[in-house]
């Protein structure tokens, strides 16, 4: 069978339209769809889709070296994904991980993995070499509505903070996977697609817990990972491209990036407490004059023997971190620490003791506004209930 533009366009927009069926609200929460009928359909349109498109691909060439950088690439996502937790802490999975549980989830999602790369892979071969820069964005987008979590956004107060949230968090990490995923369906095949979906995800279903990671960092690692084996796979077809000019090829090397990834994980990892000193943003006036909005102040962790009144501490209510003023230091008969701060700009005390659990560390400098992002982002999260910190507030 030849390959044909008109069907291939026709077949990726029925898809389309299945996929937005498919994460309807009413859909998605069905326990009998969730475990037979999604996988049987997923099954039964990737069988369509071989009858209609029969033509045979020979691009298995690529395929052993691309796994192995697909593997490594997961396995380095995971590594770094677990690391991070250590810093940010651990909560309870949200996936059944009991034996029973484990099975389902690869019974009802296993099936989908591997029919949707069969079919991402069909449909970029189905087209001429003139056609695929169309047919690589149709499929980039189609295979996209598939995996964005729009009942979310729906489900969440429509503020631009959660519209900036979405995006970054959720829409803009998974267009640069289907951008890798299509890219290697169009040089290779569908194998190492489903490796790398397959080995996160059994990563996620069989950990008891998993890493509480701010969405800002788990944002950061999603992107520069799949955007790093990107660039290293394109970087070896072309290699092995004998068409491809050895000047071009020599300066696609991203081994360049190696030191930027490698500094922006240390980076988010200094931002979660991973060493003795943390930085945070102040996004309120409450320390003002002597810290203003914008300012980004550094903790030092600190023996609470050697705290004393009028320094400067950070520590953490509800999950959110206070820098204030300690203006008196007890010890209760048990040897715990409690301390009483206020903010310098604030008319009465904190309205609860820091025990020593909460206490972060001590200021020991700070770098004027650098911080403003986070103001901005503090800003557009109109949406979200300030913790009461003053007494009487």
């Amino acid at each position: 069978m030849q390959k044909s533009k008109g069907l291939t366009i026709g077949l990726t927009i029925l898809i389309a339209i299945f996929f937005i069926i498919n994460k309807m609200y009413w859909v998605k929460y069905s326990f009998l769809y969730l475990y037979l009928i999604n996988p049987i359909s997923f099954i039964s349109i990737a069988i369509i889709i071989k009858m209609l498109i029969s033509t045979q691909f020979n691009m298995h060439k690529y395929r052993k070296d691309i796994v192995q950088y697909v593997v490594v690439t997961s396995l380095i996502y995971i590594l770094l994904y677990f690391i991070s937790g250590l810093f940010s802490g651990f909560g309870n999975n949200p996936y059944n991980t009991t034996f029973k549980g484990i099975i389902l989830n690869f019974l009802s999602n296993i099936p989908v993995i591997i029919c949707l790369e069969y079919i991402r892979y069909k449909l970029i071969h189905n087209v001429l070499k003139k056609d695929k820069t169309l047919m690589f964005i149709l499929l980039v987008i189609t295979f996209s509505i598939w995996d964005v979590n729009f009942s979310g956004l729906l489900r969440s107060k429509i503020v631009p903070y959660t519209i900036f949230s979405f995006v970054f968090y959720n829409l803009i990490p998974i267009v640069i996977e289907n951008i890798l995923f299509t890219y290697i369906a169009d040089k290779c095949d569908y194998i190492p697609n489903v490796f790398y979906r397959f080995i996160y995800r059994l990563a996620i279903w069989t950990s008891p817990i998993l890493p509480q990671l701010p969405w800002v960092f788990e944002t950061i690692l999603s992107t520069i990972l799949p955007l790093f084996l990107l660039l290293y796979t394109r970087y070896f077809v072309n290699s092995k491209d004998k068409m491809y000019s050895n000047f071009t090829y020599q300066n696609e090397n991203p081994d360049g990036l190696i030191p930027f990834t490698i500094a922006l994980v240390v980076v988010i990892w200094f931002t979660l407490g991973a060493f003795p000193i943390k930085p945070v943003g102040v996004a309120t006036a409450s320390m003002y004059p002597n810290i203003n909005v914008g300012d980004m102040v550094v903790l030092n962790k600190i023996d609470l023997n050697d705290l004393k009144e009028n320094d400067i501490i950070g520590y953490k209510l509800d999950n959110i971190t206070v820098v204030h003023r300690v203006k008196s230091i007890s010890k209760n008969s048990d040897g715990k620490f409690t301390i009483i701060t206020k903010g310098d700009n604030n008319k009465l005390q904190d309205y609860l003791p820091v025990g020593e659990e909460q206490v972060i560390g001590k200021v020991i400098f700070k770098v004027k506004y650098i911080a403003m992002p986070t103001v901005w982002l503090h800003s557009l999260y109109s949406g979200r209930q300030d913790v009461a910190v003053e007494t009487g507030v």
